[in-house]
């Protein structure tokens, strides 16, 4: 994974463990001589479930929007510390290009939104909605979906995924698509990296559903629950019977 500061050739490796650390102090990998920038102004520790960027001063934006403390940060996320931007770039990253295009059906068709396809859109309006069927920016770019697969046509755009700008290739499962401000994810169903905490995910689907079997299975068992109330009162009043029987 890189750091890339925009409108320049420097280029900064994140460690596989440890942190990048970002500011005008001595031992900063990241040099920003700005006077808004103190010290150890953030940093990106690289952790075992993800990149973590630790805002130490203010201000920074990731993607625009103001962080106070720390967030989860991907490739193509964008960071602005004063008046300079940086991008995180997935290095490993290889694009399949797409060698024909004919292949792809152009007729315009609805969007369809569902929790279950694989690309979902980050921010803005229809922030969180699944794309079902094929997806037409409005600025030209598609995305096609065929034989379970998604293809990119950037049409020329600059559309970026983990970071990098690419030109009509197929996505896989986990990647980052970024235009402009707009973000998207590539989650399709019944991949490794589907996203577990999606209600969607066929493992989620599988858990509760054996849940609810489970549920059925045992309700013969929890059908005196809501009487045990009464029935302790019963047991109750039979005892104090049997007592003043006898006395």
């Amino acid at each position: 994974m890189k750091l890339i500061l925009e409108h320049s050739e420097a280029i900064f490796d994140l460690p596989e463990k440890g942190s990048l650390l970002i500011g005008n102090d001595e031992d900063c990998q990241v040099q920003i001589n700005r006077p808004e920038i103190w010290g150890r102004h953030a940093s990106i520790d690289v952790l075992s479930y993800g990149l973590v960027l630790q805002a130490e001063s203010s201000p920074i934006l990731v993607n625009g929007t103001s962080i106070s403390s720390s967030c989860l940060v991907y490739p193509g996320d964008k960071l602005m510390m004063s008046d300079l931007m940086m991008r995180l770039v997935d290095d490993d990253y290889v694009p399949k290009e797409i060698n024909s295009l004919q292949q792809f059906n152009h007729n315009e068709r609805p969007e369809d939104m569902s929790s279950v396809f694989g690309l979902r859109q980050l921010f803005g309006e229809q922030n969180g909605a699944f794309i079902k069927s094929d997806y037409h920016h409005k600025d030209g770019w598609k995305v096609y979906r065929t034989d379970a697969k998604l293809a990119l046509i950037s049409n020329n755009h600059p559309v970026f995924v983990n970071g990098r700008q690419v030109h009509n290739t197929w996505l896989q499962n986990g990647d980052r698509l970024q235009y402009k401000d707009q973000h998207f994810n590539v989650e399709c169903p019944g991949h490794s990296g589907y996203s577990k905490f999606s209600p969607s995910h066929p493992r989620n689907v599988m858990l509760s559903e054996s849940m609810s079997e489970a549920d059925i299975k045992n309700s013969h068992k929890k059908s005196l629950r809501p009487h045990y109330w009464w029935l302790t009162l019963l047991t109750g009043l039979v005892l104090l019977l049997l007592i003043i029987l006898l006395l």
